[in-house]
């Protein structure tokens, strides 16, 4: 229940970056809300679902007699980085031309920094809404 609500409060942040960068941003385009939600919700399944692996992966090789830290890094990197590359993929394939990305790189500047976004608001989120000890 707890990562049906964070996945919830994801997609939601996910979408107000998204619509934000496509009124104020040429490399962001998105065709409509309903395709905004529905790219929040494949974006922040994916991101919930990268994080929740690259605890899996990184206890598990944590726990290696040889170079433990190394082959967590590099799990780590590839699990955090790669799942964004497929959620990319994911959804341009799904919604085509509803969605684009597009200036430096290809757009990935663009998906990157919707992701960056995303991600410093849910921190900030975190912070102020952590439950204080009195």
């Amino acid at each position: 229940m707890k990562m049906l609500k964070e996945i919830a409060l994801s997609t939601v942040i996910t979408t107000i970056v998204m619509l934000s960068l496509n009124a104020s941003w040429d490399w962001v385009f998105i065709a409509s809300l309903e395709v905004a939600v529905l790219a929040s919700i494949i974006l922040a399944g994916m991101l919930k679902g990268a994080i929740s692996l690259e605890k899996v992966m990184a206890s598990h090789f944590l726990t290696h007699k040889t170079l433990p830290k190394l082959k967590r890094g590099v799990s780590s990197y590839l699990i955090l980085v790669g799942s964004k590359f497929v959620a990319m993929g994911i959804i341009a394939s799904v919604f085509g031309q509803h969605v684009a990305f597009t200036g430096a790189f290809s757009g990935v500047v663009a998906f990157f920094a919707i992701i960056f976004a995303v991600l410093g608001i849910e921190s900030l989120l975190n912070r102020f809404m952590a439950p204080t000890t009195a």
